[in-house]
């Protein structure tokens, strides 16, 4: 979109690089007003069918410190990469695709309302995930389960969800937060959860996976005051 254009505030499914063998996309909001300063969407699609030979998909909103933008929400479904070969992420590009400053994300809206996410959790070759806070701004998450990273057909991936820069969180998970998800048998993978301080549970936590001896997992939480 054009600077100072104003994008309409709610979106029942976006899709981008969606539905499609080889589709691609940029939803490109760097200088655009969101309407009411809220990026509302009842599902995110990003890369949700794929196959091997559709290299370099990246599937990207792309934002900056000019966009009027305060607060990210997902309703249902936050599918950032779950297919082959692609490249996914929500932010700056002029800052190593972080989000800028205080920007809130919400997936979810209540207990009895939950959504899911799930990040770069198919490879072949690759597939690699980022969703960067660079400061402030707060994390709500009612979730039915939290996906970061994984591969079963034996690519390498590489996943990223580090929201350890915002200022509060509150995470509700009735499912599983996998890091990585499934068991898989990826060649090479790096899958990083960080949450910055607040309230969390969820019904389980799986951290890395014992049928890949290249695997990287790790999961922080950022205590108040301190890392």
């Amino acid at each position: 979109m054009a600077a100072g254009s104003t994008f309409e505030a709610y979106i029942n499914r976006l899709g981008i690089g969606a539905d499609g063998y080889g589709a691609r996309g940029l939803l490109d909001l760097r200088g655009a007003t969101v309407q009411g300063g809220v990026l509302r969407m009842g599902s995110l699609v990003m890369g949700n069918v794929g196959w091997g030979g559709s290299v370099n998909r990246t599937m990207a909103i792309a934002l900056d410190n000019a966009t009027a933008l305060s607060r990210i929400e997902v309703t249902n479904a936050m599918d950032m990469g779950v297919q082959q070969a692609h490249l996914t992420w929500i932010g700056n590009p002029g800052s190593n695709t972080n989000l800028p400053p205080n920007i809130d994300v919400a997936v979810g809206v209540n207990v009895a309302g939950r959504g899911k996410i799930r990040l770069a959790i198919d490879a072949w070759p690759y597939c690699f995930g980022r969703m960067v806070a660079s400061s402030n701004g707060t994390f709500t998450a009612y979730l039915t389960e939290f996906d970061v990273g994984g591969s079963g057909m034996g690519g390498s991936c590489d996943a990223i969800w580090d929201f350890s820069a915002m200022t509060n969180m509150v995470l509700d998970c009735t499912g599983i937060v996998n890091v990585p998800y499934g068991d898989t048998w990826a060649s090479s993978y790096s899958a990083r959860l960080k949450l910055p301080p607040g309230n969390g549970i969820t019904k389980d936590l799986r951290l890395g996976v014992p049928s890949s001896p290249r695997a990287r997992a790790c999961c922080t939480w950022r205590r108040r005051g301190s890392r």
